[in-house]
């Protein structure tokens, strides 16, 4: 798993953050055998702002330092938040006091200013060492005789963050139960749903030369979409959400199924909806613009975007459009939705698209990530009347 760092750089407010760092941060990753860095690294490459904020998209971990009023890590939280709603990770010295909007954000303590009395006797580096030892149990129960509540619930926080990774397992299951869970933690949480994200061809368009998806075969391409999803609704456990585009063709068929079958679904707008309707939309024709307009007011858009281009900072990236970042955008918001329980549906004839950013590149990322894939090939439309 690969770890961004954001943090103040140098020493300020009395805190060495360097050494927070090289001490502190980086020690605990390589335990969990993370990798990762921090921005320091792209300025020696010259490209901060791009490769920053594709860090603060991708990055599996965010681990933050809000012990001062630093308007680059607020900056860099905020985008983070925006972005993804899981796997921020926020620690806090004794400095500043935290502000407003994060007041109620949970983080993990480090104690003093200094790091040489920190790292000698700080609860959390106590910890570590109990951790590490074989009578983890009945250390865990001396360690944290006294502590107050925070503390307790940042070090079940870091337990249960082995527990997840399965790092020293049985060590984890002997400390964990030290360790009582808040009230709050003790109320049970909702499993997170199974996402079907689906990518698709659109309509053809009349006049198209090469045929992908004919206007003349809605019907099949309707049944191969709700075959899938009927299978997968069968199997399932738990929850099941839908996740695409609104584009004619297999976007708007893939809703339209769901809704017959009572699966929730999201929609994602890469543009302003009149933007996207004129782009991706009307030329498949007069029925497809008014399937698509009921659709956003059944289901409110969910919009990347309230500009028809790419943003300032993103414009210099060689042969990159708006559709790879939605394809992008979309794909981290159903990983981070599903807990990476994750399935893509494509009805896509498995040629490369007609630009940068369709569905062969959906496909392409999503299977980077480990996304379970059900291919329904649009060259079976083709086979017969």
């Amino acid at each position: 798993m690969h770890v961004f760092i954001v943090r103040p750089f140098g020493t300020k407010n009395n805190i060495n953050f360097d050494r927070v760092e090289t001490e502190l941060i980086r020690p605990a990753m390589r335990a969990a055998g993370l990798t990762g860095g921090t921005t320091g690294e792209f300025v020696q490459q010259g490209n901060i702002r791009t490769d920053m904020f594709e860090q603060l998209l991708i990055a599996d971990i965010v681990i933050a330092d809000i012990s001062i009023h630093n308007a680059n890590v607020f900056y860099e939280l905020g985008l983070r938040h925006a972005l993804r709603d899981k796997r921020t990770f926020l620690l806090k010295s004794v400095s500043d006091e935290v502000p407003f909007d994060l007041k109620t954000d949970r983080y993990l303590p480090y104690s003093g200013f200094h790091m040489r009395a920190f790292i000698k006797s700080g609860h959390w580096c106590r910890f570590s060492r109990q951790y590490r030892s074989h009578a983890t149990e009945n250390r865990y129960k001396s360690a944290l005789a006294g502590a107050d509540a925070q503390v307790k619930e940042s070090v079940r926080n870091q337990l249960v963050l082995y527990q997840q990774l399965g790092i020293l397992t049985e060590n984890t299951q002997a400390a964990l139960p030290n360790v009582a869970a808040s009230a709050e933690k003790n109320a049970p949480e909702q499993a997170a749903p199974r996402v079907i994200l689906f990518t698709g061809h659109r309509i053809d368009a009349a006049g198209r030369e090469q045929p992908r998806f004919p206007r003349t075969k809605e019907t099949q391409a309707r049944a191969l979409i709700r075959d899938a999803v009927v299978a997968e609704q069968q199997k399932a456990t738990g929850q099941l959400l839908g996740i695409a585009g609104g584009a004619s063709g297999g976007d708007i068929l893939f809703h339209e199924v769901c809704q017959e079958l009572g699966i929730p679904t999201l929609l994602y707008l890469a543009l302003p909806q009149d933007a996207y309707r004129a782009a991706s939309v009307a030329d498949g024709g007069a029925q497809w613009v008014e399937r698509f307009q009921h659709l956003c007011e059944v289901n409110k858009p969910i919009l990347l975007t309230d500009a028809d281009e790419l943003p300032r900072w993103l414009r210099a990236k060689n042969g990159y459009t708006i559709w790879q970042r939605a394809n992008l955008w979309m794909l981290q918001h159903a990983l981070a939705k599903s807990n990476d329980n994750l399935l893509l549906i494509a009805l896509w004839n498995g040629d490369v698209g007609d630009g940068p950013g369709g569905t062969e590149d959906m496909v392409k990322r999503a299977q980077e990530r480990g996304a379970a894939f059900i291919h329904l090939d649009t060259r079976m439309l083709l086979i017969g009347p």
